[in-house]
């Protein structure tokens, strides 16, 4: 299932970079991941697709889309 997350941005926080900014407010994801997920399009600022060095401003409104974990091999004994 995927899940999507919506975050808005405040003052404080303008000015830094969108993978270090979308890594700070989800708890659980490397800055790796971030990026992976910014370059594959699952993470959208103003409804644009954009880059993880990309600076964030006051009022972006960034949405994450968690695609479904890659489903693990089977392990044989």
């Amino acid at each position: 299932m995927d899940a999507d997350k919506f975050l808005s941005l405040s003052a404080d926080r303008s000015g830094i970079r969108l993978d270090l900014y979308v890594c700070q407010s989800s708890e659980g994801l490397s800055r790796s991941f971030v990026q992976k997920l910014i370059e594959d399009g699952h993470v959208t600022i103003n409804g644009e697709s954009g880059k993880p060095s990309r600076k964030v401003k006051i009022g972006d409104a960034i949405l994450v889309n968690l695609p479904p974990p890659e489903p693990s091999p089977d392990l044989v004994p």
